[in-house]
């Protein structure tokens, strides 16, 4: 009589099915969409993923890297353009006193030059070439090396000279 415990075979485990990744193609160029605006990566992300995932994605994809770097040079573009604007904008720089005259609002002036200062910045570290301060070294003056002006040695100073070169060569 054979039982149902002698006749037991080891029956193996299946593994769980792997999760599907996700497809992070739509979330990806929204938040290219995002930073061509003007976003910062990580506000751009919030709702979709974590820096580090968008980072992994771009590592591991040349394609999203590509257009992450087009979507920074977009956003390069519309930081410069908002400059333009900022500095066009003089609503709030101008106010019409108890007088009915025109009187400058300082602090509406000092802040938009704080924005356009703040913005000029960050261009010149999001790309140094193109947007960065010039900056160029002039020199004025003499160049003293200390070297002898060998033509102006007698020939016993010229055989001294080359004893003691022939010594530190040693």
């Amino acid at each position: 009589m054979a039982t149902a415990k002698g006749n037991t075979k080891a029956k193996a485990k299946k593994a769980p099915p792997k999760p599907k990744e996700k497809d992070y193609s739509k979330d990806f160029e929204y938040i290219c969409l995002e930073i061509e605006r003007g976003a910062a990566v990580r506000n751009a992300v919030k709702a979709f993923m974590s820096n580090q995932k968008f980072y992994e994605l771009i590592d591991q994809n040349k394609e999203l890297a590509k257009r992450y770097a087009r979507a920074c040079e977009a956003r390069a573009e519309s930081i410069f353009e908002d400059i333009l604007d900022i500095a066009d904008e003089s609503n709030a720089d101008l106010v019409v006193n108890e007088k009915m005259q025109l009187t400058i609002v300082g602090e509406a002036v000092q802040r938009s030059k704080l924005k356009i200062d703040a913005r000029k910045w960050m261009l010149s570290k999001l790309d140094p070439k193109k947007y960065g301060e010039r900056q160029q070294v002039e020199h004025s003056g003499e160049i003293n090396s200390n070297k002898p002006d060998l033509s102006k040695l007698s020939v016993e100073e010229l055989r001294t000279w080359g004893a003691l070169i022939r010594k530190t060569s040693k």
